[in-house]
């Protein structure tokens, strides 16, 4: 709507001021717009339109007032759209190499998961609408156990390969608004938003079994500790405090004299409660 109101604009201008003023310039704009916000094929009907228009507008006050040859026109209609499709093509790009650059500022090269910083973002606004919804947030930290040893047996591209496939795994698992991030080279943090504390703990630990169950079948097999950090409506606003929590739940499962418990639990509350183990 934007740029439609734009070119009637700059064609009602154009068309006013005569021969004597160019306006070609102004239609740059309007292609700009349409290509930056909607793509490539607005921006190139944008541009389609800017010229037509701009056409009419040169021929409507050039003597003789008279239609043009056919081919004269087409030639003007084509010159003037050459440079404005080049500036739509040109637009598109520098969007989609800016959108590849973000997102590669934000996600890890091989998995594709969160890095640590876009992790730490998602989750202060996971944290807020948490606080809004009266819902909890939970972060569960996993640490393998064994990962070196296939990079040893097979090389690091059966390991990088695990680590994807761990990570496809866990997505399968969580719930549209949850996300992965792999925070070192074999730890990860499954952010778990808008759930009640029972509910994210449940599915932490189904996730975690299913996960449990994709290593295990590894070649030699890999196993891993885990901590989740449920923090209840109003406990923290700070992330990091959260993660360091999970990842003190996920030592306390480590040093646990029966090896069977590999996940650790706490809570961060509102009120003063001690996280515990289980």
């Amino acid at each position: 709507m934007l740029t439609t109101v734009m070119i009637v604009v700059i064609v009602v201008v154009d068309f006013v001021t005569g021969s004597g003023l160019r306006f070609a310039m102004f239609y740059i704009l309007p292609v700009w717009i349409a290509a930056w916000n909607l793509g490539l094929p607005a921006g190139i009907a944008c541009a389609l339109a800017g010229a037509v228009a701009g056409s009419v507008a040169n021929f409507g006050v050039v003597p003789p007032l008279s239609p043009p040859h056919p081919a004269l026109w087409i030639w003007d209609v084509g010159a003037r759209l050459a440079p404005l499709a080049i500036v739509a093509w040109l637009i598109d790009k520098q969007h989609a190499a800016i959108a590849r650059e973000r997102q590669l500022a934000r996600t890890d090269a091989l998995t594709g998961a969160l890095n640590r910083r876009a992790l730490l973002d998602e989750a202060s606004r996971a944290l807020a609408r948490g606080q809004r919804l009266r819902l909890a947030t939970g972060f569960l930290y996993l640490d393998l156990d064994g990962f070196k040893a296939v990079n040893d047996r097979h090389g690091h591209a059966v390991g990088d390969a695990l680590l994807v496939k761990l990570v496809a795994a866990a997505e399968r698992g969580l719930r549209r608004g949850d996300l992965v991030g792999r925070v070192g080279g074999d730890e990860f943090v499954l952010l778990l938003a808008e759930a009640t504390a029972e509910g994210a703990e449940a599915a932490a630990r189904r996730i975690c079994s299913e996960l449990r169950r994709v290593l295990l079948s590894s070649d030699p097999p890999v196993s891993f500790c885990a901590g989740l950090c449920l923090v209840e409506p109003g406990a923290t606003q700070d992330p990091a405090r959260a993660l360091a929590e999970a990842d003190r739940m996920l030592y306390a499962a480590k040093r646990s004299p029966d090896q069977a418990e590999w996940f650790g639990v706490g809570r961060l509350t509102a009120g003063p409660a001690a996280p515990h183990a289980a």
